[in-house]
This record gives structure tokens, C-alpha cells and sequence, in this order.
């Protein structure tokens, strides 16, 4: 009997040590994983909604895939469809739908004027719906800035940077 126990004794001092070892002495230091989203198209067209201040958001002949990365310490890169990043728009706690991201539209411009040049302008998203078979999307936007009115236009190769998502279930998301 006593050499049971102390087996016993020795087998749960051991496991708990295995234990000790596995668990993490402080908080992680490493800061929780956030996506950034690049979306392609040919052409943004821009159109005034009869709300004040909302328009909607056109990109034509949109790109089928979505590029994200990751900033440091995970370094994550990779791409998705198009199809499963709108798809993903309504799926987690703090889902895009829920909180909506903010996003640099980066495009050119061509007017008759010679105005033309480089711009990028900065919008919250809402409201996605993507169009497979004409490779349209389309968002509901709200200009960050103040002092933004405009009538319909349309950008020329413009590029949608779409800020942070943390995924809640890690690198391996439906999202990706």
C-alpha cells in the first residue's frame, strides 16, 4: 500500500509539473492577430444616395480574389475569394456588419480639365453585395471627411484598403 502511494504521490507531483510547464507565466506579449484587405478593380464608380452624405460604391470588373496580410510579429499573407470575404462580413462577434471597418479608397482620376492625378479618400463600409457573374461589388459608403460632396464619378484602377479584422478563430478562418 505504501508503495502505491507513494507512486501515486510521485505520478501526480509529475503531471503536474508536465502542467506547470505548459501553462504560460504572463500574458502573451504578442498582439492579437489583424487582417488588412486589399480589393482590385478596373473602375469605382461613385454615386450619390438619397441620404445626405451616403453613397453607394461601385467597383467593376473587380478582382475574384481579396489579398490580406498581418502586421507584425505574425507576418501573416495570404488570399481569398472575393465570394468568401462577403460571405464572411456577418460571421463573428465583432464582424465587419456589426462594427464596420474603415477603408482608404486609393484610384485615378481623368477629367476633362486636366485635373487628373493620384487620390485616395477614406470611407466607413457597409453593406456589401458582390456580383459574381458581372465581377461587381458594391458598398454603401460614408465619406470620412467633412468637407466631401460630390456628384456621380468615376476612378480609374482603383485599390480598396479595408483596416483591421481580428479573427476569432485564428489563422484558419472561413474568411481565408
Amino acid at each position: 500500500m505504501y508503495i502505491f502511494k507513494r507512486s501515486l504521490t510521485t505520478l501526480a507531483l509529475f503531471i503536474y509539473s508536465i502542467t506547470a510547464l505548459a501553462l504560460p507565466t504572463s500574458p502573451s506579449k504578442n498582439p492579437p492577430l489583424q487582417l488588412l484587405f486589399i480589393q482590385e478593380a478596373k473602375i469605382a464608380e461613385l454615386t450619390p444616395m438619397q441620404q445626405t452624405g451616403q453613397y453607394q460604391l461601385t467597383l467593376k470588373q473587380v478582382s475574384p480574389r481579396v489579398i490580406y496580410f498581418s502586421d507584425r510579429p505574425h507576418r501573416v499573407v495570404g488570399q481569398t475569394t472575393t465570394s468568401k470575404f462577403i460571405n464572411a462580413w456577418n460571421k463573428n462577434s465583432d464582424s465587419f456588419a456589426k462594427n464596420n471597418p474603415n477603408a482608404a479608397l486609393h484610384y485615378a482620376t481623368f477629367e476633362a480639365s486636366n485635373k487628373h492625378g493620384i487620390h485616395t479618400t477614406v470611407y466607413k463600409l457597409q453593406k456589401p453585395v458582390y456580383n459574381k457573374a458581372a465581377h461587381t461589388l458594391t458598398y454603401q459608403v460614408t465619406p470620412l471627411q467633412t468637407d466631401f460632396a460630390l456628384a456621380h464619378i468615376t476612378y480609374h484602377d482603383p485599390v480598396l484598403f479595408i483596416d483591421s479584422f481580428i479573427p476569432s478563430c485564428g489563422v484558419t478562418c472561413e474568411i481565408m
